[in-house]
């Protein structure tokens, strides 16, 4: 199948396709908001410093020790008793990580599906962990400060975009195939090679429309009035017939008559003995009138298929 196969495919089965992409698309939304929730990795990163009040303290003894320190507040952090009691005042219960950076740095981290219980985490965390390093600092001579930034990322900001692309373009999919096994079931053909399996050894002239006609007509004129010696010529169709193609051959000199027999109306009346255009349409010519004239044994055959073809009845 050509993509302009299927471009023609979609255009005459429009409703089909439009009903069935819209469907898959609809079902694609009401997934994402059953199933696909918002999804927020929420993170507060913290720094440490510590200050001997009585000393003064040698930097790198203060390194040292908020170092120590910060795998001690890691420690408090981890502690359930810390998590349940940010649970107490914010009426959530996260799952609350904590890993150690380098030295006196400390992340923790969060996942929660909104952002305002987002901020009232982060804020329950950081009041109370300042509330435990100012009793520390009141019951010890060491000072620790505490400097903190906190960032939220959305995890799932761009997969409910993927969700819908992926349902239109199942939709998209979807359509066609549906399209193709309507036209199966009503008994046409759909694509060009369809007919050709039915008439192996004719080759089919394809035309977008009747504008474009003109293209292969001299050719196709040629072969079909070649060793004519009656110079008559009976043209075919099944229910859309090419007046256009009717027209043209009936203006060249030579021809002295040219019948033109709807299929299976006139059925009784076709020669096989006169030069015979068969005009087909994918979604309009139907498979039995196919298979049926593929038994005759015409004299000399040519099939003309238009991907658009206006009825003329």
């Amino acid at each position: 199948m050509t993509f302009m196969e299927m471009f023609n495919l979609i255009r005459r089965n429009l409703i089909i396709f439009l009903l069935t992409a819209l469907i898959c698309l609809g079902a694609g939304l009401l997934a994402q908001k059953a199933f696909l929730q918002m999804k927020y990795e929420n993170s507060i990163f913290l720094v440490f410093g510590v200050e001997d009040r009585l000393k003064g303290g040698d930097p790198y003894e203060n390194l040292q020790a908020a170092d120590q320190i910060t795998e001690s507040i890691q420690g408090w952090i981890k502690d359930p008793s810390f998590q349940k009691e940010i649970a107490g005042i914010t009426g959530n219960d996260f799952s609350i990580k904590a890993k150690k950076q380098e030295k006196n740095n400390l992340l923790i981290t969060f996942n929660t599906a909104d952002l305002t219980a987002n901020n009232s985490y982060k804020e329950a965390i950081l009041s109370l962990l300042n509330q435990k390093i100012s009793v520390y600092n009141n019951n010890s001579d060491l000072q620790i400060n505490l400097a903190s930034q906190t960032y939220n990322l959305d995890e799932n900001r761009y997969l409910p975009a993927v969700v819908l692309m992926l349902a239109g373009l199942f939709g998209l999919l979807i359509g066609v195939i549906f399209s193709y096994l309507y036209e199966k079931m009503t008994g046409k053909v759909s694509f060009l090679k369809e007919i050709s399996f039915f008439f192996s050894t004719v080759r089919p002239f394809s035309f977008k429309n009747e504008k474009h006609l003109k293209t292969g007509f001299p050719f196709l004129y040629k072969h079909l009035m070649s060793d004519n010696p009656g110079n008559q010529l009976q043209i075919l169709h099944f229910s859309t017939p090419s007046k256009v193609l009717q027209t043209m051959f009936s203006e060249q000199e030579n021809i002295k008559g040219v019948t033109e027999l709807c299929i299976p109306d006139n059925l009784q009346d076709v020669r096989i003995d006169l030069p015979t255009v068969l005009i087909c349409q994918p979604g309009a010519t139907p498979r039995g009138g196919l298979d049926y004239l593929s038994e005759l044994n015409f004299s000399r055959l040519e099939i003309v298929v238009f991907d658009r073809l206006k009825s003329q009845r």
